[in-house]
């Protein structure tokens, strides 16, 4: 099992590609997960950092990036289209092709998560969006095939169904597709959709289709359930979650973005002290 450590622009760290790299190999992780979350920061990685990164010879996973629109002019949910950039596809294609050229061992995608999150939707809406979302999971493992780039799709907030059933839309698609596992997303939504699909039911149904696995913490306070938090913000048992996840056999354990604080006109990134006492726990879990 890999302990990587995540970075991007959105909700990590602002280090340079390679400084990143290098603090986290000596804060005890074995690799990175980088974050692409737009078109532009992919062009913004200078050529000397994935070099450096590549001769590190680290382990690397790239999460494609997720925050997207999908309402057209007349308000129909579609994929955007090329005169307003294509912005999504185009930039799902600039991320894999970073994959790539920096080695990447495998991908991350949020086949529907952004088109139901925080959005009015009915059952023909939703259906048209899970229609459009596999339809681009498809064309997304097709991509990363060709770059021998593994591809673990992320669970997501459902709009009804359990999020369980409804990855088995994606992982169907493909015997080359494997799942990431979120237990943040997980535990916000037991908390916010009262759902009871528990990280339990997670390995019973998917057990070796689990390839990464991103951990974090959730926080309520003021009625705001906020996650990407450090370990130890609520009661959850992560020490059978870690222990569960070496049983079946995950292969890339990926330090989740994580605050220290958060609220809504601020947020404070966990130092790489505090990462370090993580790791240290987690390491101590799974001997």
């Amino acid at each position: 099992m890999k302990h990587m450590c995540s970075v991007g622009p959105f909700y990590g760290s602002k280090m340079k590609l390679a400084e990143f790299a290098e603090s986290a190999l000596k804060s005890g992780y074995d690799g990175i997960e980088i974050g692409l979350d737009g078109v532009k920061w992919p062009e913004e990685i200078k050529k000397e950092e994935i070099t450096a990164v590549k001769k590190a010879k680290i382990p690397v996973g790239v999460h494609l990036p997720f925050n997207y629109l999908i309402v057209d002019d007349n308000g129909k949910y579609s994929v955007i289209n090329e005169s307003k950039g294509d912005y999504f596809i185009n930039s799902i294609k600039k991320a894999i092709k970073f994959a790539g050229d920096i080695n990447a061992e495998y991908s991350v995608h949020h086949p529907v998560m952004q088109f139901i999150t925080n959005r009015k939707i009915n059952d023909e809406i939703y259906f048209d969006i899970l229609s459009i979302a596999k339809t681009l999971a498809g064309e997304v493992e097709l991509l990363c095939h060709k770059k021998n780039i593994e591809l673990c799709m992320e669970n997501i907030v459902p709009y009804f169904d359990s999020p369980i059933e409804i990855m088995k839309e994606f992982v169907g698609l493909s015997e080359n597709i494997n799942v990431c596992f979120d237990i943040g997303i997980n535990m916000l939504d037991d908390a916010e959709l009262k759902r009871n699909s528990t990280w339990k039911d997670w390995f019973k149904t998917y057990n070796s289709r689990i390839l990464t696995v991103h951990y974090s913490d959730i926080s309520k306070s003021n009625k705001l359930i906020t996650h990407h938090m450090k370990i130890g913000k609520s009661d959850f048992d992560f020490e059978s979650f870690f222990k569960e996840a070496k049983k079946s056999g995950v292969k890339y354990l990926v330090s989740e973005e994580a605050f220290s604080s958060f609220s809504l006109k601020s947020q404070k990134e966990m130092g790489w002290g505090e990462k370090k006492q993580s790791l240290a726990k987690i390491k101590e879990w799974l001997k």
